[in-house]
C-alpha cells in the first residue's frame, strides 16, 4: 500500500526513460507500483499520493464445472454446461469431446458456455463429456486443467455391448434372464452361446452338480427383420435356465438345472441343464439328467434344430460341449481317515469330473473344469462342474476324527464341495450366477447324524453376437411411388419416402446425387428399420443413398449403401396432334369416324379425354387409351342434321389423362 511500501526494484541509471525489474510477492492480488526519484546528493521525492500504475497477478488455472442431466435414456439429448471460474478465450466446440454419443449445438461467451449432447441409440454406458486441457487460457494466460463430466447411458436391453476385432465390429447381447431377441435387419447369421443352468449338489458326503451343457454357434443361419415390413419384425424365444437347487440338510440328491435356448420354430439351439449330484456319492454330468445311486449318468448337452448332439459333436455350426460326473467313493482306504465317504466331483464342458478319493488329500471329487468363450470379445469361462463332498462316518464323534474334505468346483466357478469342520458338517457352495456352474456337493457327519445342504447351481446364459451390418440400399416405400407402378421407382412425389435398414439405433441421413437431403432420422432400436423423406426435389433423376452413423464404444462408425435411382416427373402430359383412319369424303348418318390422339408421353392404360368436333350441332367424343402408350382412340357416329365441311377436333378438356 502507499502506507506501507515495500521496496521490489531499483536502478542507478540517470537516462530518462528507465526500466525497472520489481518482482513481486507470490501472493494473487492487485499491487500498486510508483517510483521515488533520488538526487546525487542523496535527496529523495517525497512519496506520492495516488499510485502510478497497478498490476493484477493471477497465476491460478481457470477451473471449469459441468452441470445438466447425468443420466439419459438411449438416443436422448441434453444440454451440457460448461463454467469455468473466470472469463476465458479460445473455448470452442474443438475442445469438447464425447463417448458413447455425439456433440451439436456449442454457444456461449466469457465464463459460460454450454453444448447438446446426444447419446447413442446403439449402446448403453457411461459416457464421458471431455475439456481438453490447455484449451482456453484467462486474460492473465493461465490456461485450463482437463475436466470430465460422466452421463450414464441407459443400457441397452440385454447387456448390449461392441468391441472390434481384427477390423470388424461386432454387437453383443447377453441375456442372463428370458426374454426375445429381434433379429435385426441385415443380419443374416450370428454367433451364440448358450449354456443351460448348473446342477444342484447332493446332500450327505453328496455329489457335485453337473455343469449346464454348453452349444457355441458359429456363422447360424438366422431370418433377419424386413424393413418392407416393419411393423411385424422377426422375434426368436430366448430362455435361460435357472440353477438347480441343492439338496436339503435331509439328505438326498440336488436337483436338474434348467434348459437355455434360443429359438423361433423348428430353428433352435437348446442347451440341457447340468445332472444333480446324487447322494452318498456320484457327481451329476454336464447337461446329463441320469443317475443311479454312486453311477454316472450320459452327458448330453444339448441340440440343434431338433438334433442331439453329445460332447464335441456339431451340426448346422453349433458344437456342444459336456462331460460326465465322477463316481463316489465308499467307506475305504482312500477317503478321509479310512473310513469316510467322498463323492464325486460334477462334470464340466471342458472336462469331467473327478471320483471321489482320487484326488491329492482324499478329498471329494474336483469339479471338470469349465470352457472359456470370447464371443463378448474377451475370454470367459463358463459350465464348469461343482466339486464332491467329503464327510465322516467313524462311530466315534465327528469332532474326535477327522473326515475327508470337499472337493474344488471346476475353474473356480464351480461351487465347492463340503466336508466336516470341528464336528460340524458344511455346505457346498453355489455355482458362479450366469456361467452354468454347479453347484457343490453338502459334507456329512456320522456321528452325531447330521448333513448339510448341497450348494446350488448357477443360472445359465445365452449370448447373441453379429457383425455390425452396413447400410442397406434404400427403397422408394409405396406410398411415394405414384406411377403407373408402385415399384418402378418413378414418382411425381418431389418429397419422396425411402425406407430401409442400418445397425440399430444409427443416425441415418439420405444423400440425393451424394447431397444430404431431408432431416436425419433414427433407426429402431430393435431391428434397425428407418424410414425418411427427402427434402424438397426438383424433377430429374437421383441416385438416393442412406448414409448411417453409430455410436460405439471403439469409435464412430459410418457407412454409405449402394445407390437407388429414382426419377421423379412433374411435366403434364399434352395432346400433340389429332388424326383419323378414316379416307377423306362424304359420310351419311350411322357411319363411324375413327379419331386418334397422340399424346406428348406414355400414359397409363384407361387414360382418356373429351374432345369437342366442329359439327352443327355440336358433338363430342371421348378418348381412351386401351393400353399404356401414346395413342389414345375413340369413335363419333354421324348423326341426322350433322354438317360440317371439314370435320376437325375444335376443343377438348384434359380429363384424367395420367402419364408413368
Amino acid at each position: 500500500s502507499l502506507t506501507s511500501p515495500q521496496q521490489c526494484g531499483t536502478t542507478t541509471s540517470a537516462t530518462s526513460p528507465n526500466t525497472v525489474t520489481c518482482t513481486l510477492p507470490a501472493t494473487n492480488t492487485t499491487y500498486y507500483l510508483y517510483t521515488r526519484a533520488t538526487d546525487a546528493a542523496g535527496v529523495q521525492e517525497a512519496a506520492p499520493v495516488s499510485a502510478d500504475d497497478s498490476i493484477i497477478l493471477d497465476t491460478t488455472a481457470p477451473s471449469v464445472t459441468f452441470g445438466g442431466s447425468t443420466s439419459l435414456a438411449l438416443g436422448a439429448s441434453t444440454s451440457v454446461t460448461m463454467t469455468f471460474a473466470e472469463s476465458v478465450t479460445g473455448f470452442d466446440v474443438s475442445d469438447v469431446t464425447a463417448t458413447f454419443g455425439t456433440l451439436s449445438g456449442f454457444s456461449g461467451s466469457g465464463a459460460s458456455y454450454s453444448v447438446t449432447f446426444t447419446a447413442s441409440g446403439t449402446l448403453g454406458g457411461t459416457a464421458v463429456i471431455t475439456v481438453a486441457a490447455g484449451s482456453t487460457t484467462d486474460v492473465a494466460g493461465n490456461t485450463n486443467p482437463a475436466a470430465t463430466r460422466n452421463i450414464t447411458v441407459t443400457t441397452a436391453p440385454n447387456s448390449r455391448t461392441s468391441f472390434n476385432s481384427s477390423g470388424t465390429n461386432y454387437i453383443v447381447e447377453r441375456f442372463t434372464s428370458s426374454g426375445s431377441w429381434t433379429a435385426p435387419a441385415g443380419v443374416n447369421s450370428i454367433d451364440a452361446l448358450v449354456v443351460g443352468g448348473g446342477g444342484g449338489g447332493g446332500s450327505r458326503h453328496g455329489g457335485g452338480g453337473g455343469a449346464g451343457g454348453m452349444l457355441e454357434a458359429s456363422g447360424y443361419a438366422i431370418t433377419p427383420s424386413s424393413p418392407s415390413t416393419p411393423s411385424t419384425p422377426v422375434t426368436y424365444t430366448v430362455t435361460v435356465g435357472a440353477g438347480g437347487a441343492g439338496a436339503g440338510t435331509g439328505g438326498g440328491a440336488g436337483t436338474v438345472g434348467g434348459d437355455s435356448s434360443i429359438a423361433r420354430g423348428a430353428t433352435s439351439i437348446i442347451a440341457k441343464g447340468g445332472g444333480p449330484g446324487s447322494s452318498n456319492a456320484s457327481g451329476g454330468s454336464s447337461g446329463g439328467t441320469d443317475y443311479n445311486g454312486r453311477s454316472v449318468g450320459a452327458a448330453t448337452p444339448g441340440s440343434v434344430n431338433g438334433v442331439s448332439l453329445s460332447n464335441g459333436v456339431s451340426s448346422d455350426g453349433v458344437t456342444a460341449y459336456g462331460n460326465q460326473g465322477g463316481r463316489g467313493l465308499q467307506p475305504t482306504t482312500g477317503c478321509g481317515d479310512g473310513g469316510d465317504w467322498c463323492g464325486g466331483g460334477g462334470g464340466g464342458a471342458g472336462g469331467g469330473g473327478t471320483n471321489g478319493g482320487t484326488s491329492t488329500g482324499s478329498t471329494g471329487g474336483a469339479g471338470g473344469s469349465g470352457r472359456p468363450s470370447t464371443i463378448t470379445g474377451s475370454s470367459v469361462t463358463y459350465a464348469a462342474g461343482g466339486g464332491g463332498a467329503g464327510g465322516n462316518s467313524d462311530a466315534n464323534p465327528c469332532s474326535a476324527t477327522s473326515g475327508a474334505s470337499g472337493g474344488l468346483g471346476g475353474s473356480g466357478i464351480g461351487g465347492n464341495g463340503g466336508a466336516t469342520s470341528a464336528g460340524v458338517p458344511t455346505a457346498g457352495s453355489n455355482g458362479a450366477v450366469n456361467t452354468g456352474s454347479g453347484g457343490g456337493g453338502g459334507g456329512y457327519c456320522d456321528n452325531p447324524n447330521t448333513q448339510a445342504a448341497g450348494g446350488s447351481g448357477g443360472s445359465g446364459i445365452v449370448i447373441v453376437r453379429y457383425a455390425l451390418p452396413s447400410a442397406g440400399t434404400p427403397d422408394l416405400d409405396t406410398a411415394s411411388d405414384l406411377g403407373s407402378s408402385t415399384s418402378d421407382d418413378r414418382t411425381n412425389d418431389t418429397t419422396p419416402t425411402f425406407s430401409g435398414s442400418a445397425p440399430v439405433g444409427s443416425q441415418v441421413q439420405l444423400l440425393a446425387n451424394g447431397t444430404a437431403s431431408g432431416s436425419a432420422c433414427t433407426t429402431d432400436n430393435s431391428t434397425g428399420i428407418w424410414q425418411c423423406t427427402t427434402a424438397a426435389l426438383t424433377a430429374g433423376t437421383y441416385n438416393i443413398t442412406a448414409r448411417s452413423t453409430t455410436v460405439l464404444e471403439t469409435g464412430t462408425v459410418t457407412s454409405t449403401s449402394t445407390a437407388l435411382s429414382v426419377t421423379i416427373e412433374t411435366t403434364l402430359p399434352t395432346i400433340t396432334a389429332f388424326s383419323s383412319s378414316n379416307a377423306d369424303g362424304s359420310y351419311g348418318v350411322g357411319q363411324l369416324i375413327n379419331i386418334t390422339a397422340t399424346a406428348s408421353e406414355t400414359v397409363l392404360a384407361g387414360s382418356s379425354f373429351v374432345a369437342t368436333l366442329n359439327i352443327t350441332p355440336s358433338r363430342t367424343v371421348t378418348l381412351t387409351a386401351a393400353t399404356q402408350g401414346t395413342t389414345l382412340t375413340g369413335s363419333y357416329t354421324v348423326q341426322a342434321t350433322d354438317t360440317s365441311a371439314d370435320l376437325t377436333v375444335s376443343s377438348f378438356t384434359a380429363g384424367t389423362v395420367t402419364d408413368t
